[in-house]
């Protein structure tokens, strides 16, 4: 039940006179918000600037291209490498898997030469130089691990057991028993094999140089509504209405029910992955497991820079909003050169903090207003100046209640106490006590 004598003392939150004076200081904050943006961005520039710097002139480092192949395997792989332009925007095979590709399977040139010769000759053989997988798991490690990695090691595998199974057949098939005899067996077996190679390593050995980093991104998120919540809403439970607090209570509920379901089903893709099949059905979520705070907080946006857009439902692909990816994104591309786009990720961090200044500007210029006018004494907390009263109206109840209230001092003493600032208020209430005594002390007297 709303209860209107509760708003006696109170105006309404869209009152004219709150705007008043947010002129008067608007060109004067302005500038110290100019000097401190330009010192604040200045320092991450050095920072951030010298790191992708020293990424930018990765390509200086030549990777040299040995074709010691003469077959036809060896000269079809040189010629598709050496057609292939290089530079920033066109890059070598090897540099398009660090910067945007998931992985390749590469022919090591010279595989011909050296299997024929073991098969022929039985010279030594090492399988695992027939081809190369070029991975990298800083792209994005849940999906590189999950789909990637595991894919393009079953396709080696596969291929080269299918392989091994038609040179086997050749060779029951051919006539010549002294080639028979010469033949390695460990290459006519195992012919093919593999190794892996990481162009752009981001193991969870990192998670130490993460941890600060993960601390700034997300204090860069939430920075704006920490200060409205902190410059702005003291003010408003303390003057306005009780209806309208009443509303914005529910309409704030409303909001963070709303961040908080999508948050949790992020957390929920993240745990469980894309691939909804009956593997991944026995896993829960549970409380032993996760802390409730952390579904909430941490995993959201953990998903957002570990797990892959391309293998989440269409909706949510809206966590590339939020500003740890894009941190995510940029520590990612300074510590392992993959996924360049720090452009865009600088540019959405760089809106966040302006946007959080802005934000601070507003409610600065807010509180400073109701400071002026006499409606708050300090930020967040009760003043020295409102304790007196408190105090001095304490004192005025005790006092006996046979005074003369027809005194014309008193009877001014009375006058409403709206617009009036808590140092006025208290100026009078010690007036009026001075006044109390010295009408006692003349009753004591006679």
């Amino acid at each position: 039940m709303h209860n209107p004598e509760l708003d006696a003392e109170r105006i309404n939150i869209w009152n004219k006179s709150l705007y008043g004076a947010i002129r008067n200081h608007f060109f004067k904050n302005l500038r110290l918000l100019a000097i401190l943006t330009v010192f604040m961005w200045s320092l991450l520039s050095i920072t951030l600037g010298s790191n992708h710097k020293r990424g930018e002139l990765g390509y200086l480092l030549n990777i040299e291209l040995v074709n010691l192949d003469d077959g036809n395997i060896g000269h079809g792989l040189t010629e598709a490498i050496m057609q292939m332009p290089r530079g920033h925007t066109s890059p070598t095979w090897r540099e398009y898997v660090k910067k945007d590709g998931y992985g390749a399977v590469v022919i090591n040139p010279g595989l011909s030469s050296r299997l024929n010769n073991a098969l022929l000759t039985g010279a030594a053989y090492n399988a695992s130089e027939a081809m190369t997988l070029v991975v990298q798991s800083a792209h994005y490690p849940l999906g590189q691990l999950m789909f990637v990695q595991f894919t393009t090691m079953e396709v080696a595998a596969r291929t080269g057991a299918m392989f091994a199974v038609e040179l086997l057949q050749q060779f029951k098939q051919s006539s010549d028993d002294e080639a028979k005899a010469k033949a390695n067996p460990q290459a006519l077996l195992n012919p093919i094999g593999f190794t892996v190679d990481n162009v752009a390593s981001y193991a969870f050995d990192l998670a130490p140089v993460m941890s600060p980093l993960t601390l700034l991104f997300c204090f860069v998120g939430v920075m704006a509504s920490m200060v409205f919540l902190k410059f702005g809403t003291y003010i408003t439970y303390q003057k306005a209405r009780q209806r309208d607090i009443f509303l914005g209570k529910v309409l704030a509920l409303t909001i963070l029910c709303l961040l908080y379901t999508f948050q949790g089903a992020l957390a929920y893709v993240a745990y469980k992955g894309p691939e909804y099949n009956s593997a991944h059905k026995a896993h829960k979520v549970t409380p032993e497991f996760i802390a409730l705070p952390s579904i909430f907080t941490v995993i959201p946006n953990l998903c957002s820079g570990i797990q892959v857009p391309e293998l989440c439902p269409t909706f949510f692909k809206w966590f590339k909003g939020l500003p740890y990816y894009h941190g995510s994104m940029l520590s990612r591309y300074i510590m392992s050169g993959a996924h360049e786009r720090i452009g865009m990720n600088l540019g959405v961090l760089f809106g966040l903090a302006v946007f959080s200044l802005i934000l601070l500007f507003f409610s600065t210029m807010w509180q400073e207003h109701r400071i002026s006018i006499g409606q708050v004494d300090s930020m967040g907390w009760q003043g020295a100046e409102e304790k007196k009263t408190i105090d001095l109206e304490q004192s005025v109840e005790s006092v006996p209640t046979t005074i003369d209230n027809r005194h014309p001092r008193f009877e001014s003493s009375q006058e409403p106490l709206r617009g009036r600032s808590m140092a006025q208020r208290a100026l009078s209430d010690e007036y009026e006590i001075t006044e109390v005594s010295m009408a006692n002390a003349a009753g004591a007297a006679m």
